[in-house]
């Protein structure tokens, strides 16, 4: 017969095993239970690296959604939750890093003929889309919504 209920086991800093029954309910996790650094750090080192993550499932792509706007011209790598400065991650990837290829790849693959520019005006940062078939680039501010939110998942991507 097996043992019935919660059982975590961790490895202390000495790298020995300890276990605890009964010390996270059912619907618990060992992250959220243990959260002593010192004497769990694998753990710990777990949990630094989940709360580093984004997860972006959705962006506000309204009238006033903070995307639609210019952003301060700021080295940004990671795109913010709510992608106010996705024009940032995007000028950082074309003027920073210089690295846009796979980017380029995939406005191509949405957009054929179309060409993505973002970079800084002063101490603003502003994105833009030319298509083949229009007399000038689009702002953030004049693109659809699909646009605008297939942009974003490339900043948050590839950022």
């Amino acid at each position: 017969m097996g043992f019935q209920g919660p059982l975590v086991t961790l490895r202390n800093e000495d790298g020995a095993r300890e276990g605890h029954k009964y010390a996270v309910l059912p619907s618990e996790t060992a992250l959220a239970a243990f959260r002593d650094g010192a004497r769990y750090p694998e753990l710990e080192v777990v949990r630094r690296e989940l709360l580093d993550w984004r997860l972006y499932h959705d962006f506000r792509t309204d009238a006033g959604s903070p995307v639609r706007q210019p952003c301060y011209a700021i080295t940004t790598p990671t795109l913010s939750q709510d992608g106010h400065d996705l024009a940032a991650v995007l000028a950082t990837l074309f003027v920073i890093r210089q690295d846009t290829l796979e980017l380029a790849n995939a406005i191509e693959d949405a957009f054929p003929g179309a060409h993505l520019q973002a970079g800084d005006e002063g101490s603003w940062c502003r994105l833009s889309l030319s298509f083949p078939d229009m007399p000038r680039p689009f702002g953030a501010h004049e693109l659809s919504d699909g646009t605008l939110k297939y942009l974003c998942l490339l900043g948050a991507l590839m950022g």
